[in-house]
């Protein structure tokens, strides 16, 4: 198990990625949670498998037609063992 920080850059803030992200990280049995960043950004903490992650990392990149992402980050993070769900705050 492992825990990643995404900064998210783009036409991200009002496209409804956020939820994207939280529909698409429960499927996938991630844990985490997404967030505002600043200057525009969009923040998500992703937990669990590498391999789940980057495959939300790939459905991000591909976007829905209502957020574009033009950079992600990704930093590893300390794992939150007692983490079970995905929240949007």
């Amino acid at each position: 198990m492992v825990r990643k920080l995404l900064v998210i850059s783009g036409n991200v803030q009002d496209g409804g990625i956020r939820y994207f992200a939280q529909m698409n990280a429960s499927s996938l049995k991630l844990t985490g949670c997404t967030r505002r960043g600043s200057g525009g950004t969009v923040e998500i903490e992703l937990q669990g498998e590498e391999a789940n992650i980057n495959k939300l990392i790939e459905k991000l990149k591909a976007g829905n037609g209502f957020f574009t992402v033009d950079n992600i980050e990704v930093k590893d993070i300390e794992v939150n063992p007692s983490e079970k769900l995905f929240s949007i705050k």
